[in-house]
């Protein structure tokens, strides 16, 4: 036995030596050459053995390479892979919103995503599809998740403010109604709710949707319309100068009036001794009872007047009566004519100025010496001067009364059967009066 050659056998099966295979055995151990050989081909696979074994040890060390069968598929993450003939796993492109299943990119969506589908919140599957999660109610739907106070586009009111949701889900304001209502998140109307104002001598009121809604006609104790509500003197009923300081002591409304009694007296007749004309009792007159102011109309009241009528208030035909005298019909008239006092005539209207600066200039009848300014000023509580009939008679109607006749005045300012010289009394009045 050559024990040299065993040596290299078992040394070249342990493919520690490449060239042992050129290394023959011999004879009388019965090897061939190609016995060598073969062994040398089984050392270089890695097999190991000797002789013929040594060449089956060889092919079975090749059939061991690879990690995967070929043709075979797997997702790593996103991304597909499929095993090549060579055995090793070949990456190809990351799914791109697909699902990596079994090996190939399926599906509409990356799974976990998350989107809105309107105010549905969604969803992706492992399989790549859409799965809603929520039903936004009353609020947004943003990046996959319900969120916000509000649906967007939704619109509501505050107060008279008009907002509108936004696409996050939030209330955002816009500009406040001007003499509007706000009514489901949008400015209409004419009227901001709750304003008041007159329409001739009714009040009305704006209701909750922008629209004036007319009250009843203003009648009775309280006949004039003034600012939506029905009052007996509009001219005083704000406070300020002229309307709620006179008397003495300045705290007295300018509107107060006082009973006159009724009675007959001479209209042509002054009583004290010694007087010089006017001693004529030709012409009685009996007055029945009627309220006057205790003070003249001041410049203060009539200011608010003027307010009233340049803002298009009219007297109706036929306003300006003694209602309370011959059951409405008012004055008799004692001359050839006879009937009762017409009240006011509609054309007598045109007989007024129309625009404030037209009253600045009708009531500036002499410079210096009138009363009217136009704005207010240090003549409020003065008597109004350089006024026609027509505009006091209109005056008094908006005021709630009348304009007093010749002889109410004059019964008044004598005293009634006192028949008195001068409204205070009989003594002359001085140089400075």
């Amino acid at each position: 036995m050559n024990v040299r050659g065993r040596w290299l056998a078992v040394i070249g099966g342990l493919g520690m030596l490449a060239a042992a295979g050129g290394c023959s055995g011999s004879s009388d151990e019965g090897g061939t050459p190609s016995s060598g050989g073969s062994a040398g081909v089984g050392a270089t696979g890695g097999g190991g053995g000797t002789g013929g074994q040594g060449g089956a040890a060889g092919a079975a060390g090749s059939s061991g390479a690879g990690s995967c069968t070929p043709g075979a598929k797997q997702c790593v993450g996103s991304t597909p892979r499929t095993c090549s003939s060579s055995g090793a796993w070949e990456s190809g492109s990351a799914c791109a919103d697909q699902a990596c299943v079994d090996g190939a990119c399926i599906g509409v969506c990356s799974p976990d995503a998350v989107r809105c589908s309107g105010d549905v919140a969604q969803k992706c599957d492992v399989g790549g599809q859409w799965v809603t999660t929520v039903a936004c109610t009353n609020q947004a739907c943003v990046n996959g998740a319900c969120t916000g106070s509000c649906t967007p586009g939704a619109k509501q009111c505050s107060g008279s403010t008009p907002q509108t949701c936004s696409s996050s889900g939030a209330w955002e304001s816009g500009s406040a109604c001007a003499n509007q209502a706000c009514v489901n998140g949008e400015c209409t109307g004419s009227c901001a709710p709750g304003a008041k104002q007159c329409a001739g001598n009714m009040p009305q009121t704006c209701s909750s949707s922008g629209t004036w809604e007319s009250g009843s006609a203003c009648a009775g104790a309280t006949p004039t319309c003034y600012a939506g509500a029905c009052v007996s003197q509009p001219s005083c009923a704000d406070p300020g100068q002229g309307r709620t300081d006179c008397g003495s002591g300045g705290n007295e409304s300018c509107c107060t009036s006082r009973l006159v009694k009724g009675g007959t007296f001479y209209r042509g007749y002054t009583e004290p001794p010694g007087s010089t004309g006017y001693k004529t009792k030709d012409y009685p007159a009996t007055v029945a009872d009627f309220r006057l102011d205790e003070y003249e109309v001041t410049v203060g009241r009539f200011r608010k007047f003027v307010e009233a009528w340049v803002d298009g208030w009219r007297p109706v035909a036929g306003a300006g009566k003694h209602t309370h005298l011959n059951g409405g019909l008012g004055l008799v008239n004692g001359g050839a004519g006879g009937g009762n006092e017409p009240g006011w005539d509609a054309s007598w209207s045109s007989e007024l100025a129309q625009s404030t600066v037209d009253w600045d200039t009708n009531l500036a009848c002499y410079s210096g010496y009138e009363t009217w300014t136009p704005s207010a000023g240090g003549n409020e509580n003065r008597p109004i001067n350089c006024a026609s009939w027509y505009e006091l008679q209109a005056f008094c109607i908006w005021d709630g009364g009348f304009l007093p006749s010749e002889t109410e005045w004059h019964y008044a300012a004598s005293g009634g059967s006192e028949q008195r010289k001068y409204p205070w009394g009989n003594t002359d009045p001085g140089a400075n009066a």
